[in-house]
């Protein structure tokens, strides 16, 4: 059995977020667990997130999981229930990194039976390539549908009761997402599940 080793760390600053990338400038780490609590509109305004700027600055896979979210980890023996992993695909990024990541995902955690639900928003002429790995249990569905994207993630989501979703991000890329955030951010704002960010390479 592997040993994990869990350190508390206390970091003094007078911004939380602040603080939490100072800290990992100096302690970089392959991955970045952040609760969310999800707010938008004004109460985003007054009172901006945490995990948001973190996750950007630390540029590396992130794993957001909103506060109302009950996760895919029992509280009471560390068993792990994931049923449906969701993964929005696009010719751009790249998705093959999330789909990859998800199989990796469910063979660490000994998934016998795993939905693979790809999404990809647009028309079928413009679905990226990609490829699926094969292994007893495991089914990949693809689906198509236009509209705007963050609304059918979320959508699909919520219909296919998704345990996780998985997603490249580019980070932001114009007033557009300075303004309203990247469709990840957006994504991550809305869901009722944890979401995995893996950055674009």
């Amino acid at each position: 059995a592997r040993v994990i080793h869990v350190r508390k760390i206390g970091v003094v600053a007078k911004d939380a977020a602040k603080g939490i990338i100072q800290h990992l400038s100096m302690q970089p780490t392959g991955l970045v667990v952040l609760a969310t609590t999800q707010r938008e509109g004004l109460a985003r305004w007054m009172q901006p997130s945490v995990a948001e700027p973190v996750a950007r600055a630390a540029n590396t896979r992130t794993l957001f999981v909103p506060t109302q979210s009950k996760g895919f980890v029992s509280l009471e023996d560390g068993s792990v229930t994931v049923r449906t992993i969701l993964i929005p695909i696009a010719q751009t990024p790249n998705p093959q990194a999330a789909i990859d990541a998800a199989a990796l995902l469910a063979t660490a955690f000994g998934l016998e039976k795993v939905s693979f639900q790809l999404l990809h928003v647009g028309t079928e002429q413009d679905k990226p390539a990609f490829q699926t790995p094969q292994r007893e249990g495991w089914s990949w569905n693809t689906s198509v549908c236009d509209g705007d994207v963050v609304d059918r993630i979320l959508a699909a989501g919520a219909e296919c009761e998704a345990d996780v979703i998985i997603m490249v991000t580019e980070g932001r890329k114009g007033f557009a997402d300075m303004l309203k955030g990247t469709t990840t951010e957006r994504v991550v704002r809305g869901a009722r599940c944890p979401v995995i960010t893996l950055p674009a390479r």
